[in-house]
């Protein structure tokens, strides 16, 4: 009997607290006597904290097509910002065309979207199912689900980007090169083309990676590239290799976007060369782009996703936006 009373007794000290927590938080909010503080302390450090940063809604493992039995999925951020659509970016993880984590890197685009973009990660068909140009029609299917489902999503479909890093750096690159090619029939009305790219430390040229002595590849069959192409030696089938090349797709008389190329100096998986060959081609051909050369970063090291390479990547879409 005297336990009960015990429990009892502890019981209700529990409501009572309960009750008194939730009054007292809600006499918190109409507190008449509240009001802004202001320190006293000389040395204190006063900081005005930037307002008006929006909220980023994630929207998880939206399907956008099916490609050779799979449904394939989208990670779309979205930010508050009212009733005017925000530009889109199509973004495409690095993976060396493998199966992509496409949730690895969510926390950095998130903080990007906060600028004001809808971002939507590309999940494609990767080289252990199906060769190029799988993953690049893909991708492109992914921009006409963007599209089509612009005012869902809160988007504006006539400024739309594509960034990739690595290979994911090269199909962004294939995808604004490319329009009007490697396109499937559904939903051929919409368009895919591209305001401008962005390639962080992208593969250019299929054939000459492994020619590199800093390259990381061996450019065989059970290279990335040669899974790439369908598990072929590279240098055994170079029309393929081409086909599959950025560079090919630049001439002088060709209409292409503009394009934003970024490479760290120690990168040691896609050869730095890579890069500065993207850079000549589009220079020798007259085009617009813009070469960004972080010192000593490694390949998708912590350099490429600070503020300060984050603003830089945002004035060059907005300087191509509609």
């Amino acid at each position: 009997m005297k336990t009960k009373a015990i429990f009892l007794a502890a019981a209700l000290c529990c409501c009572t607290f309960t009750g008194r927590a939730q009054m007292n938080m809600m006499d918190y909010f109409t507190n008449p006597n509240w009001h802004e503080c202001e320190t006293e302390m000389e040395n204190a450090i006063v900081l005005n904290q930037e307002k008006g940063a929006p909220n980023v809604r994630y929207s998880h493992d939206v399907t956008y097509t099916e490609s050779f039995g799979q449904e394939l999925k989208l990670q779309i951020l979205t930010p508050d910002r009212g009733e005017k659509p925000c530009p889109v970016i199509v973004y495409i993880q690095g993976s060396a065309w493998m199966k992509q984590n496409v949730y690895s890197n969510l926390p950095a685009l998130a903080r990007f979207a906060a600028k004001g973009y809808v971002i939507a990660m590309v999940e494609y068909t990767h080289s252990g199912v199906a060769p190029f140009p799988a993953p690049l029609e893909d991708v492109k299917q992914a921009i006409r689900f963007m599209r089509k489902n612009a005012e869902m999503f809160g988007a504006d479909p006539d400024n739309l980007f594509v960034w990739g890093d690595s290979s994911g750096g090269h199909l962004s690159l294939m995808t604004a090169l490319t329009e009007g090619l490697f396109e499937k029939d559904e939903d051929s009305d919409i368009s895919t083309s591209v305001n401008a790219c962005v390639a962080y430390y992208p593969v250019t040229d299929i054939i000459s990676i492994h020619r590199d002595p800093c390259s990381a590849s061996s450019g065989k069959e059970d290279s990335p590239e040669g899974m790439l192409l369908g598990n072929v030696d590279v240098e055994e089938h170079p029309e393929e290799s081409a086909a599959a090349s950025p560079v090919s797709y630049v001439s002088t008389d060709r209409e292409i976007p503009p394009i934003m190329l970024a490479v760290g100096t120690c990168d040691h998986i896609v050869p730095f060369s890579q890069t500065e060959l993207m850079a000549r081609t589009l220079s020798e051909a007259g085009k617009e782009y813009v070469h960004c050369v972080l010192k000593g970063a490694d390949h998708g090291s912590w350099e490429f996703w600070t503020d300060d390479m984050f603003s830089r990547v945002d004035s060059f879409l907005r300087e191509h936006m509609e």
